[in-house]
């Protein structure tokens, strides 16, 4: 199977908090994250898989929802939702997916 079109990176906008990220040394001024062995931007695992139908051919897909975190587990910066469909085996290929974030 050929590559999947969600093979590319994916740029989440924290300017929401810009200045406690830039004070925290998550990331710089221009954005991009400060990678350091005391600090780290990170997604929690799925919070929930569940399975559902989604195309009512009797096969269940999966259904994710994960959260983005800025600081620390406390500070939610967006929530991915993600539809997984099962290929055989072994395999799962991903089918939509929503981002979400916050306004100021």
């Amino acid at each position: 199977m050929g590559k999947s079109r969600y093979d590319k990176p994916l740029s989440i906008d924290v300017s929401a908090n810009q200045e406690v990220y830039v004070a925290a040394k998550l990331y710089d001024k221009a954005g991009k994250v400060v990678q350091t062995e005391d600090v780290s931007v990170y997604s929690q695992p799925f919070g929930a898989l569940t399975p559902i139908d989604m195309d009512g051919n009797g096969t269940y897909e999966l259904v994710g929802e994960q959260r983005i975190v800025g600081m620390n587990n406390t500070d939610t910066v967006s929530r991915i939702n993600t539809v997984w469909g099962y290929q055989g085996e072994g395999k799962w290929n991903l089918w939509e997916v929503e981002y979400s974030t916050f306004l100021k």
